[in-house]
C-alpha cells in the first residue's frame, strides 16, 4: 500500500469508479470506516477496496489496525456527480429522490449516511493513501488531542492527567478524574470518558428520544 500523490485522484476516477481517501490507522478506532486494500495492477493509480466496513466493533477494529492491509476512510470521496447520482438510485433510491426531487423531497431525506447507503455496497470501488498528516475532529477525544497542550483559562485541575475541558465562562475544576473531557456550555454540560467520546452519538440519540427540546 504505497503513498500515492493526491494528484493521481483525478485520473482515478475519470472512468466513472469512486474513489475514497484513505490513511493508515495508528489506533484500533470505532469511529471510522475501514477499506480493505487490495493489490494495485500496474503502476499509478488507486488500489481496489475489497471491502468497506464502516464502523467495526471493538474486535474487529483492532484486527483491521493490525493487518496493514486496511486504511481508515477519511470521508473524502472523489468521483463524478452522474457516478453519484448513479450509485445513489441503485443503493439508496430513497436518497436519490430526495436528491434530484427538489427543496421539499431534500427535506424529507433520510437520516443515512454515504458510507453505509453506497459505500459499502458499492462496486469497484478504490482508495489512493493520503500522504500528510491528517486528524479527524470528528469526536470529543480528537478535539482534546489537539487542545490537550493549551490549558483553557477556565480550568483547573488536581490529579487529571488527560483531561480537557472546552469552555470559556465559569471556573471548572476537575480533581482525579483522568482522561475526561468536559464541554461546558451555557444551557448543557457534557463529561465523557476520552476512550467513550464516540458514544456521545448515543447519548444524542437517546436525547432526542426523551428530552428533545434539550438538542433545539
Amino acid at each position: 500500500m504505497d503513498e500515492l500523490d493526491v494528484g493521481e485522484l483525478q485520473q482515478a476516477s475519470a472512468d466513472g469508479g469512486i474513489v475514497c481517501l484513505g490513511v493508515r490507522p495508528d489506533r484500533p478506532s470505532t469511529g471510522f470506516g475501514y477499506l480493505e486494500v487490495g493489490r494495485r495492477s500496474g503502476p499509478g493509480g488507486a488500489s481496489p477496496v475489497r471491502r468497506f466496513v464502516e464502523k467495526p466493533k471493538a474486535d474487529r477494529a483492532r484486527a483491521f489496525a493490525r493487518s496493514g492491509r486496511h486504511l481508515w476512510n477519511v470521508g473524502v470521496v472523489v468521483a463524478g456527480a452522474r457516478t453519484i447520482l448513479d450509485a445513489l438510485a441503485r443503493h439508496a433510491p430513497s436518497i436519490h429522490r430526495a436528491a434530484t426531487g427538489g427543496p421539499a423531497a431534500w427535506a424529507k431525506a433520510p437520516a443515512r449516511s454515504f458510507d453505509r447507503a453506497v459505500l459499502e455496497k458499492v462496486d469497484g470501488l478504490r482508495v489512493v493513501p493520503l500522504a500528510s498528516r491528517w486528524t479527524d475532529v470528528g469526536s470529543w477525544d480528537a478535539a482534546a488531542a489537539l487542545a490537550s497542550s493549551r490549558r483553557g483559562r477556565a480550568a483547573v485541575s488536581v490529579g487529571s492527567p488527560g483531561s480537557v475541558v472546552f469552555g470559556d465562562g465559569r471556573v471548572v475544576a476537575l480533581v482525579d478524574v483522568p482522561g475526561v473531557v468536559v464541554v461546558d456550555t451555557p444551557d448543557a454540560v457534557l463529561v465523557v470518558s476520552r476512550r467513550s467520546a464516540e458514544k456521545v452519538r448515543d447519548l444524542v440519540a437517546k436525547l432526542a428520544r426523551e428530552r428533545p427540546k434539550v438538542l433545539r
